[in-house]
């Protein structure tokens, strides 16, 4: 790391490959350094600190980028932390609520 946060010039990094982890390309991925590149102009210095990979999706426990790349979530909040990412249950849930078209009630019910 710089004084200004994580570098994002690509590393080759040791190859993971566990049940919660896969990590198959350098980080950051030299595909992603536009992207990077152009948060790093717009984005509070603070962010800087932020790992330099891009969530693609989430599930369980598990974040996954678009490279082939697993992490295993230790960032999110308690409600993510106690349910996971993308629990059936809750899914239907949120698609439920969505068809009903009532999606905000200051007076919750």
């Amino acid at each position: 790391m710089t004084g200004l946060g994580y570098s994002i010039e690509p590393r080759d990094v040791p190859p993971v490959d566990t049940p919660y982890r896969k990590i198959c390309t350098q980080i950051p991925v030299p595909e992603s350094l536009p992207l990077l590149r152009r948060l790093r102009g717009v984005e509070a210095r603070s962010l800087h600190w932020q790992a330099p990979i891009f969530w693609d999706h989430a599930d369980g426990i598990s974040i996954f980028d678009k490279y082939g790349n697993k992490w295993l979530d230790m960032s999110c909040g308690i409600v993510v932390t106690n349910i996971g990412h993308s629990r059936g249950k809750v899914v239907e849930a949120i698609c439920q609520q969505a068809k009903h078209g009532l999606l905000y009630n200051f007076t919750f019910p």
